[in-house]
């Protein structure tokens, strides 16, 4: 998990854990990590829109599950 949140702010590893604990574990938990492709993302995002989540909570989940990236804006 270290690996995942290296690079982020103090102040955004509540929202970011949260997300992970809450959405991340239950729907992805089950696979190794080696089995999570983007098909099975995908789905997971679409699930996760089906149930009304914000667009804010999906894109704060999924930036768990990305590699981090310098020099870019939100």
């Amino acid at each position: 998990m270290e690996l995942a949140l290296r690079g982020l702010e103090l102040k955004a590893l509540d929202p970011y854990l949260a997300g992970w604990r809450l959405r991340v574990v239950p729907a992805l938990g089950h696979l190794p990590v080696r089995m999570i492709t983007n098909g099975a993302l995908d789905r997971t995002v679409y699930r996760w829109i089906a149930d009304e989540y914000s667009r804010s909570t999906v894109k704060n989940t999924i930036a768990v599950l990305l590699p981090p990236r310098t020099g870019t804006t939100s």
